[in-house]
């Protein structure tokens, strides 16, 4: 490896929250990131400072690219054709330099594993169960396993079947062969070349290839899990993966000092990656129901253990239509509304909406920040609409894809004169 080498990186996130990961790499890695594709950012990043990649808060997954090549797929050969150019491929390629990167990036991971806030795991119960109930995530156990692995004195050149590995093909465009056809021919490929032990589930390696119409990128994957799953230990029915939860945060512009408040908590997912994120704020988070309420000071309790402190917050039962607060006390309101799909219905949120906004402009202080997240649009813009006075402003409207539906995080601020242009204003909806 060079030294001062710039290696291309390729990171996944949230469709629709790609310009929060840029911004965030310029703030976490110093390094200028541009958008690849929907739900892709990619940048170039030095040996030294890949391990600054860690510290990103708003993405899934972090990529190597070891392998970059354009109009390297002939949409005229047939499958029979194009399956030995793919195996040819792998076969020509130095893989050396990339996979000595990923060693070193699973070494890093390996030293700060104990001290992750990531790696909180689920509490086990006699019952093989989380406290509330949950079935623990078998892959995070899986996971667990595969970082025993000695990677200061493992050479996965050379180390054969003690490296176990997967192959995944993500593609787009049209072509004569299928991605599982391309991921098989490629993983057949690397076991006949380093003797890596095929596992779909426990896999130490993850090679990804990514086929855009004529181009191919091969790339390692260097996370080992999802850096979506942590904080939360206790799930509830509708529980926020914590990078969104990050990414409405951004939006906030959270300042030391702030009170944020959840006043539809949930599991507590937002306050908790609060808490993480921005430690010099307090998180203030409630719910009516009271198995939300246990699952909440659960995770709270959890996280705080795991990081030898007690969290700055408070955890009250409530109900949204009468809070239980004064006037103008808030700096920052972030909350997940139900849908009307797992929680609640669409009829009720006709009538949850305006209540809620009304006595979220009731507690928040003028200039507080609101990022409001929701499937149901029409049911928030008609609350909006009839809100008196009109006091909520829109700064944007971002549509994202969670969990292969489109969702709409509205950034909102209070302000003392009357806005007369909402509707306006979503013109800036990404």
């Amino acid at each position: 490896m060079t030294a001062g080498k710039k290696y291309p990186i390729l990171l996944s996130c949230i469709p629709g929250f790609e310009r929060i990961v840029v911004s965030e790499c310029v703030e976490q890695v110093g390094k200028d990131a541009t958008v690849d594709t929907r739900g892709r950012v990619s940048l170039q990043v030095q040996l030294e400072n890949i391990q600054k990649l860690e510290l990103l808060r708003s993405i899934h997954h972090i990529w190597l690219i070891v392998a970059e090549l354009d109009d390297f797929i002939d949409p005229s050969k047939s499958k029979e054709e194009m399956m030995p150019i793919l195996k040819d491929l792998v076969d020509s390629m130095d893989w050396r330099e990339g996979v000595e990167v990923w060693r070193k990036y699973q070494l890093m991971l390996a030293d700060k594993n104990c001290q992750s806030v990531r790696n909180v795991k689920p509490a086990d119960n006699e019952e093989g169960k989380c406290a509330v109930g949950e079935n623990i995530d078998s892959k995070r156990r899986k996971a667990e396993q595969k970082r025993k692995l000695n990677y200061t004195s493992l050479d996965p050149m050379e180390a054969g079947e003690e490296v176990s590995f997967r192959v995944t093909c993500y593609r787009n465009g049209k072509h004569s062969f299928s991605s599982m056809e391309a991921a098989c021919e490629i993983g057949g490929a690397l076991n006949d070349r380093f003797h890596w032990k095929v596992d779909l589930e426990g896999f130490d390696m993850e090679v990804v290839i990514f086929i855009s119409n004529t181009n191919i990128r091969l790339a390692l994957q260097l996370t080992t899990e999802s850096q979506a799953s942590r904080n939360v230990t206790h799930l509830g029915p509708t529980t926020l993966k914590a990078n969104i939860c990050y990414c409405m945060l951004k939006l906030a512009d959270i300042q030391p000092g702030d009170v944020i408040l959840d006043p539809m908590c949930g599991s507590g997912s937002l306050n908790l990656e609060a808490s993480i994120a921005y430690p010099d704020t307090f998180q203030a988070l409630g719910e009516n129901h009271p198995d939300a309420m246990s699952r909440a000071s659960k995770n709270f309790l959890t996280l705080g253990n795991h990081l030898g402190s007690s969290l700055k917050h408070s955890i009250c039962q409530w109900d949204i239509y009468n809070l239980p607060l004064r006037d103008t006390c808030i700096d920052v309101l972030v909350s997940d509304l139900p849908f009307g799909k797992k929680v609640g219905s669409r009829t009720n949120n006709l009538f949850l909406y305006p209540k809620a906004l009304s006595e979220i402009v009731r507690v928040c202080r003028e200039g507080a920040r609101i990022v409001l997240l929701t499937q149901h649009m029409r049911a928030l813009k008609k609350a909006l609409g009839v809100l008196s006075p009109p006091v909520l402003r829109i700064r944007s409207v971002h549509t994202i894809n969670m969990g292969g539906m489109n969702v709409f995080v509205y950034q909102l601020c209070k302000s003392a004169q009357v806005n007369e242009s909402a509707d306006g204003d979503e013109s800036a909806m990404t």
